[in-house]
């Protein structure tokens, strides 16, 4: 079950993109939202997004999200406004697992310039909400999934620092045909 609801997620991937918006009100009604701060190496203080299943008891496993290139955030306060929203906010809503994404420095609330961050800045950031998942005693540390998108899937293993996860994922964005 565990994993089984993470591989059935990503086969269905391509088909979120196709599918329409969920209504900015209703796109997290399974999950309660906790808005926390890391800080990188730089000293920028940085935007975690943190959610628990509204019917959780107990320690629930987790997925990291690790993200993309672009300065774009990963709260998608708006819902399912690209492919990666749908695959981030359906898996918040119907895994019941905790989740925990992060805005890169210069995007959202975080601080610093998107466009200059470097490598390591982005990376001491995503090592940074990695270790801050054991702050929260709702999260089950022994049960974590690391979940990559485009560039993400390509530095997703760095982030654990030899912590132990149960599994790597890459997603890569739906390739569209020109037309």
């Amino acid at each position: 079950m565990f994993h089984a609801v993470l591989v059935m997620a990503l086969f269905m991937y391509p088909s979120f993109a196709a599918q329409s918006a969920a209504p900015a009100q209703a796109h997290l009604g399974n999950a309660d939202v906790l808005r926390g701060w890391v800080t990188n190496a730089n000293g920028e203080r940085l935007r975690t997004y943190v959610t628990r299943p509204k019917s959780a008891t107990g320690k629930v496993p987790v997925i990291f999200f690790v993200g993309w290139l672009s300065c774009d955030s990963m709260e998608y306060a708006n819902g399912e406004t690209d492919g990666f929203g749908a695959l981030i906010l359906r898996l918040i809503n119907q895994s019941g697992y905790a989740t925990v994404r992060l805005d890169k420095p210069g995007v959202g609330e975080s601080q610093g310039t998107c466009a200059k961050a470097d490598f390591n800045a982005e990376l001491s950031g995503w090592r940074a909400a990695f270790a801050s998942m054991s702050q929260y005693e709702f999260i089950d540390i022994d049960r974590v999934i690391v979940l990559g998108m485009s560039n993400g899937g390509g530095f997703a293993p760095l982030v654990a620092q030899g912590a132990t996860v149960r599994g790597y994922i890459a997603a890569l964005p739906e390739k569209r045909p020109r037309k």
